[in-house]
């Protein structure tokens, strides 16, 4: 990858970070969306650090109170993380207890409930 190319992809990750941390949630979604897309051009929709972003972006969508938003992205990330990480890698882990954090928020015992039994037979 270009030198210039990760520079500007770091400085969109970490901008990000800085404008999450001072709770300027909705300035850090813009960023973060933005780094979303531009990780899916440069190393492709289903790297690693792609779905990483995808499932960073659930977890501001749900802290903005977006539930919706973050349940429909949270499920295709898992969905993703499943099939090309494997069930049991941390980050499909990871995903999985992020969709139960915006089941539990939208009131949906019953779908948070079974992905807490599928991560502890995992």
């Amino acid at each position: 990858m270009a030198p210039v190319k990760t520079a500007h992809r770091n400085r969109l990750r970490y901008g990000y970070g800085y404008l999450y941390s001072r709770n300027h949630l909705e300035r850090a979604l813009k960023l973060e969306e933005e780094v979303l897309v531009f990780r899916k051009k440069v190393i492709g929709e289903h790297h690693p650090d792609t779905l990483t972003s995808m499932g960073n972006l659930t977890l501001t969508y749900h802290d903005l109170g977006k539930f919706e938003h973050a349940q429909k992205l949270a499920e295709e990330v898992l969905v993703l993380c499943k099939k090309f990480s494997g069930e049991h890698h941390p980050n499909t882990l990871t995903s999985s207890g992020n969709l139960a954090l915006i089941y539990d928020a939208l009131g949906k015992l019953n779908s948070t409930q079974k992905l807490e039994g599928e991560e502890s037979m995992a």
